[in-house]
């Protein structure tokens, strides 16, 4: 082995090194400009997005079977039990969805 052969394959090493180091300040930049650019959110943020549109989505739905049925109990019932059922697939699908995305194996 000559001292040239040493010496390069000792800065190849350090010459990848540095380039995975500004492959990582590069990363994290377009992280950063992704966040402030708001292409990016926090899990926390979208979980929170998600549960206030679904409360009010709940809201407005729990008010049906009154506004439908009026003072037939019977018609308001038969509502009900379909808004329950309908709120009850909602809350199940969402919440596979938010343990997928949580996992990191959004559909």
């Amino acid at each position: 082995m000559t001292a040239g052969s040493l010496s390069i394959s000792l800065i190849a090493p350090s010459s990848e090194a540095a380039d995975k180091v500004r492959e990582a300040r590069a990363a994290e930049i377009r992280l950063r400009t992704a966040e402030r650019e708001r292409n990016l959110i926090s899990m926390a943020e979208a979980l929170g997005f998600a549960d206030h549109l679904l409360g009010r989505v709940r809201y407005g739905a729990e008010c049906l079977p009154a506004q439908i049925g009026g003072r037939d109990l019977e018609l308001r019932r038969r509502a009900d039990m379909h808004v329950r059922n309908y709120l009850l697939d909602l809350a199940t699908y969402f919440g596979e969805q938010a343990e997928k995305h949580r996992k990191g194996k959004a559909a």
